[in-house]
């Protein structure tokens, strides 16, 4: 049986570590967010374009449902985890898997 050990200085590496005012970390977490936000204007319009895939629909559904996960109520830390990091993570996922036409499209209308 092999166990793998948590080295503390590769996840210091990996996360950063914290600091107090406005250091890297938290930057990087808010270019993650305002990322997200377009992500976010482009993937409700393409939920209703008319040319949208057949999966984005369902993909936007259980990823709304995995935001709201009920494993957020009973382990705050894993929620938070998930929240600040891995939903928006995976709604740049979905957003880079649509179609060029409909990302051309949001961005010849958002120029309007």
């Amino acid at each position: 049986m092999v166990k793998a050990k948590l080295d503390s200085a590769r996840v210091i590496f990996i996360i950063g570590p914290i600091r107090t005012r406005e250091g890297p970390p938290m930057v990087r977490l808010f270019r993650l967010w305002r990322l997200v936000a377009s992500d976010l204007r482009l993937l409700w319009f393409a939920l209703w374009h008319q040319r949208r895939p057949i999966w984005l629909w369902p993909a936007a559904v259980v990823l709304g449902l995995y935001a709201l996960d009920p494993v957020n109520f009973a382990l705050p830390f894993a929620g938070v985890i998930d929240d600040l990091v891995l939903v928006p993570l995976l709604i740049h996922l979905v957003v880079k898997l649509l179609p060029a036409e409909i990302r051309l499209g949001f961005a010849l209308r958002s120029r309007n």
